[in-house]
């Protein structure tokens, strides 16, 4: 290892995918350039390859144990090249999935900024690296666990505020029924019988009498007659028949003394009852206060979960559903270098991660059309350059052979055949030796073969003369097709440019 950090580019996504074992499968040309291996080098291996020893394996804990609950993960990590330099980079891990199934994980991996490195470093330097993990509240809340229990809360709260309410109200009666049979139906009777007994006191000498009997004979067996006034009734009862019997003044004038004394004692009930009466209403109206105080607790108790149970909603759940819906609209821009969180709870923070890994598939796809536009470009550069040394070449042959076939003229050997012709005539009656005969036999034979292959020859000169200009036509129609694959080159190239920032190129 040496101390050579390379700075990746920005904007520059370097990708890799690996099997689920982790081998690498595909590496993009940036991280084949960043990292110094070959793609020969690092297709099939491990990798872990490029992993630096600086980082902990408390954070490549971390990362499989994520990736394999088939969520995506991201953090600093620390790589090594091939020349034992380092680069930092912010790797995001994503899952990739086929028919339902996962079949591997690929790594997107942008440049660093230096306070993410900085605190990064920090991290990494600690004896028991410690990486933040979602809270239990985080892990479980969700949008189906919130309505459950928000419902079952407001359930709860009406169910109590009902028990309260109809409790207050059957207390309240309650109290009422027994106010009424404590104390006004004994205050009404109490009262009644200071005003007969007050009757019975003012009344005539010849009506006392009738009128004592008659009180005594009512309330005595009244139930809501106290019972110390239902033992001097009956006692005043008893001594009105006595004076009735007698007929003696001493018993008249007594007994009109007990009347007084009992008007007397029914209103000091009177007023005792009345203060008790107000005492139980004063303890009444004491417990109606605290449970009003209670209910008012519950309302304001149950606002404020309310109001907290909302803002942890909106936090967990809507917070990440906007930032998912705010990924969504930029992808559909074309912008794909939004840093998305990945800490949202329940079905929003799936939705978020399942857009990160929209967003990571989208990255690789652009960089492998990229990739695929570059090979187009620089085959149709290669495919130009064949067909103009094949044109150049073909011209040149072309213009050999018309020269050639110039000077292979027919006419010198069809005079020449002429004239063997007329020489074998000529000496056909002259007495020639044989051996001249057979000589000029064999001159002509020669003469005729020469002139079948010359004629043959000419043809094949023109045959290739007719191949060369079809070769022609095939190169302008390849000229054509290559131009055609420069425009796929360009349009394949837009595609990738139009999911880039304004004003970069894709991998610059």
């Amino acid at each position: 290892m040496s101390d050579i950090e390379y700075k990746v580019p920005l904007h520059t996504a370097i990708v890799s995918k690996t099997d689920l074992s982790g081998m690498i499968t595909y590496a993009n040309d940036a991280f084949i350039t960043i990292s110094g291996f070959s793609r020969e080098e690092l297709i099939g291996k491990p990798h872990n390859l490029v992993r630096h020893p600086d980082m902990p394996a408390a954070a490549f804990a971390d990362l499989w144990a994520t990736v394999e609950q088939n969520k995506p993960w991201r953090g600093l990590v620390k790589n090594r090249t091939k020349d034992g330099g380092f680069y930092w980079v912010q790797a995001t891990i994503v899952p990739v999935r086929k028919a339902g199934k996962v079949v591997g994980y690929m790594s997107v991996r942008y440049a660093a900024s230096d306070a993410q490195v900085k605190e990064a470093k920090r991290v990494y330097a600690q004896p028991k690296v410690k990486l933040a993990k979602p809270g239990y509240l985080k892990r479980l809340l969700s949008i189906k666990s919130g309505y459950i229990a928000g419902s079952l809360f407001v359930i709860a709260l009406l169910i109590t505020g009902g028990m309260l309410g109809i409790g207050t109200i059957r207390h309240s009666t309650g109290q009422i029924n027994k106010a009424d049979a404590q104390y006004l139906r004994k205050l009404d009777t109490i009262s009644q019988l200071e005003i007969d007994a007050i009757r019975a006191q003012t009344a005539p000498a010849e009506q006392r009498q009738a009128r004592i009997a008659q009180l005594a004979k009512h309330y005595a067996a009244n139930p809501h007659t106290p019972a110390d006034m239902r033992d001097r009734l009956k006692g005043l009862d008893a001594l009105n028949n006595a004076a009735r019997l007698a007929r003696s003044t001493a018993l008249d004038a007594s007994l009109g003394q007990q009347i007084h004394t009992l008007v007397q004692i029914a209103a000091q009930n009177r007023q005792q009852i009345l203060r008790q009466s107000a005492r139980e209403v004063g303890r009444i109206n004491q417990g109606n206060e605290q449970i009003v105080d209670i209910s008012l607790l519950g309302i304001v108790l149950g606002i404020v979960t309310v109001v907290a149970f909302g803002m942890v909603f909106m936090r967990q759940i809507v917070r990440p559903l906007d930032s998912a819906i705010e990924n969504f609209e930029k992808i559909a821009e074309g912008d794909l270098t939004g840093d998305v969180p990945l800490d949202g709870a329940g079905e929003t923070g799936h939705l978020l991660r399942s857009s990160v890994i929209m967003q990571m598939h989208l990255k690789v796809v652009m960089d492998e059309l990229n990739l695929l536009a570059g090979q187009i470009d620089t085959a149709c550069l290669s495919l130009n350059t064949a067909l103009f040394e094949i044109s150049d070449h073909s011209e040149v042959q072309h213009d050999k052979l018309e020269e050639a076939k110039s000077f292979m003229s027919l006419d010198f050997i069809y005079e020449l055949s002429n004239q063997l012709t007329l020489l074998e005539t000529l000496l056909a009656d002259s007495a020639v030796p044989p051996e001249t005969r057979d000589c000029l036999a064999s001159i002509t034979n020669l003469n005729r073969l020469q002139t079948f292959a010359l004629e043959d020859f000419l043809d094949k000169i023109d045959l290739i003369l007719k191949l060369i200009v079809s070769n022609r036509q095939d190169t302008q129609e390849a000229y054509a097709m290559s131009a055609k694959l420069h425009e796929v080159a360009q349009t394949l190239n837009s595609l990738v440019n139009y999911f880039v920032p304004d004003g970069k190129k894709y991998n610059a």
